[in-house]
């Protein structure tokens, strides 16, 4: 069996890729880094420049796309 298969079967019923949970706290944890500098900028007034603001979004936004892929790779369409 093909890698493709493999994917296509996943996609299509087989055992999730992540589990709910398991996608839920990996997207939590890629958020820290953001909401740290959120804290540190409003909090203590600290100036973040905007390149270490895209160093610090960057994890949460895999995560995001992470979970919106899965999210599609469930639709069935008819």
């Amino acid at each position: 069996m093909g890698a493709s298969a493999v994917v296509r079967r996943r996609i299509s019923g087989g055992q999730p890729l992540l589990a709910r949970t398991l996608r839920w706290r990996w997207t939590f944890a890629a958020a820290i880094p953001t909401l740290a500098t959120l804290l540190f900028e409003w909090g203590f007034g600290w100036p973040i420049s905007n390149t270490a603001r895209a160093a610090a979004a960057l994890p949460f936004g895999v995560a995001v796309a992470f979970v919106v892929v899965s999210a599609v790779a469930t639709v069935h369409y008819e």
